[in-house]
């Protein structure tokens, strides 16, 4: 009775905030991006050849599978995110019953929901179908490996590391940690883990295939991280006194499960719990990077949201607990860690989450804009009417398959973009490699965005994020060929709000016209 109680309360304080967060509006190019690129796959076009794209494509398939069976829609996209936040949620608070009781669980679980709600959002990051995948498949390793092994569960953790890979390329780090504590530790564990990973990662070699083994490196590993990754960090000064000490304790719950994990091998030789330890703090540790490449709180909570709910695993003693007994079943040092976590968390957090829960709808107001049968939530009334009149404008000037693109009123900088516009516009074709804007790539010396301006019909540019401050001002301003052939090919024709609709001057003979 006891354990239903905890997880019906569980689910209740999952689905609680979920009313709220649907009603938030999308971010512009980050979750734009996870509504244009899954749709444009399902036309033919292929990432990091067709279109520039710094994240794996395993999501994007995902995506772009729930789109194929439901419809193209925002609501469908963040039903994914909500989908992966749940397999997070259940993966967690089930290895923590498992191996220290309902009660840890219950812990597990509040810390996981007060972190991510409100802070999170609802959208389907690259990041976050990871993490889903990689916390399965820890959950699959338990059960095929402790006791005694199973071969399914354990190929089938394999296939799911091996997705988390496709999904973001740069957490293939913290997943090789993984295997190289197993294989130092539990190496009979790897005979079924590795044919898995392979199965896993078939998306990705696709992927490499289409587009390239070389465009690949440059747009998912070379550019996010030695590129435009430096114009994005930002320093640990930024964060917060209450971010800065979630990050120390993100820090030391990963070293501390790291050196339990050792500490408890050498004492019990080939044993799984202890063998589990460990590889949840390697993999702790793998993904500390993505904290600190960019100390904001989102991607602190990014990690954080993962690492402490992961607390209650670490071990109350030394010794082996008597079994079924208080201590050993409970754990005063996870509750208590636990327990710190959530008074830590709650002057912000807390209040997210609790006014996520009580929010009241007059006080949410939707803005929606709405094109060719698809949607998006904007942030204000003036937004909304904005764009629907651009839209319309541009709608009864455009033919099918003409390509249209959208940027900066300043191509010289490529700090953001508005990229939820072009899946507002399925009758006509993005027209750039660039559609998300990321400094030093579409504004870098080497960029193809010139001459892809050269061959657009139309061009729907803003100046909401010229003046957006970056930390490296060597990538912020970038050559004005771009700006040069807007300014000798193409005549503004219409303006509402921040955006300006641009056509050609002398409109060019296009297949589309020509059809």
């Amino acid at each position: 009775m006891l354990s239903a109680a905890l997880i019906v309360a569980i689910g209740i304080a999952f689905v609680a905030p979920l009313g709220h967060e649907l009603r938030y509006p999308l971010y512009p190019q980050d979750e734009g991006l996870l509504l244009v690129y899954p749709s444009l796959i399902l036309h033919g076009a292929v990432p990091d050849r067709t279109f520039e794209s710094v994240y794996g494509v395993t999501n994007l398939w995902i995506i772009a599978a729930a789109f194929k069976l439901v419809g193209y829609s925002l609501a469908v996209e963040r039903g994914v995110g909500i989908l992966y936040r749940f397999v997070i949620l259940v993966s967690l608070v089930w290895l923590a019953w498992r191996h220290r009781g309902p009660v840890a669980a219950l812990v597990s679980a509040a810390i996981f929901l007060v972190l991510i709600a409100g802070t999170w959002a609802l959208a389907a990051y690259g990041w976050i179908c990871a993490l889903a995948f990689v916390s399965l498949a820890f959950l699959l390793m338990d059960i095929g490996l402790n006791n005694k092994t199973r071969r399914l569960p354990v190929v089938m953790a394999g296939v799911c590391l091996g997705i988390a890979v496709g999904a973001r390329i740069d957490m293939a780090l913290a997943i090789a940690l993984v295997i190289a504590a197993l294989f130092v530790t539990y190496r009979k564990s790897l005979g079924w883990l590795l044919p898995g990973l392979a199965i896993g990662l078939v998306p990705l070699l696709v992927s490499i295939l289409q587009a390239g083994l070389p465009a690949v490196i440059r747009d998912q590993i070379l550019n996010p991280i030695f590129v435009s990754g430096r114009s994005r960090r930002l320093p640990l000064s930024s964060l917060t006194r209450q971010d800065l000490t979630l990050l120390i304790l993100c820090v030391g719950v990963a070293i501390a499960s790291v050196v339990a994990g050792v500490v408890l091998i050498r004492k019990y030789r080939n044993e799984w719990a202890p063998v589990l330890l460990l590889s949840f703090g390697v993999f702790e540790l793998g993904i500390l990077p993505e904290a600190f490449q960019r100390a904001d709180a989102l991607h602190l909570l990014l990690v954080g949201a993962f690492i402490l709910p992961g607390a209650v695993m670490l071990p109350t003693q030394w010794q082996r607990p008597p079994a079924n007994s208080f201590l050993g079943r409970l754990g005063l040092f996870p509750l208590t860690m636990g327990v710190v976590v959530l008074v830590l968390a709650q002057p912000y957090f807390g209040d997210i989450y609790w006014s996520s829960v009580w929010f009241n709808s007059a006080d949410v107001p939707l803005h929606k804009v709405s094109n060719e049968g698809r949607s998006v939530l904007v942030g204000s009334a003036q937004d909304q009417s904005h764009l629907t009149a651009l839209l319309a404008d541009l709608d009864s000037r455009a033919h099918r398959g003409e390509q249209v693109f959208v940027g900066p009123l300043n191509l010289r900088t490529a700090n953001y973009n508005d990229t939820y516009i072009y899946f507002l516009l399925p009758q006509l074709t993005p027209g750039s490699f660039y559609l998300e804007m990321n400094p030093g790539e579409a504004n870098g010396k080497n960029s193809q965005l010139a001459a892809n301006l050269r061959e657009d019909d139309f061009l729907i540019l803003t100046n909401r994020y010229d003046n957006l401050p970056d930390p490296d001002p060597s990538t912020r301003i970038g050559p004005n060929a771009p700006n040069m052939v807007v300014r000798t090919e193409f005549q503004q024709i219409a303006q509402e709000g921040p955006w300006r609709l641009y056509d050609r001057k002398i409109p060019r003979i296009s297949n589309a016209a020509v059809r």
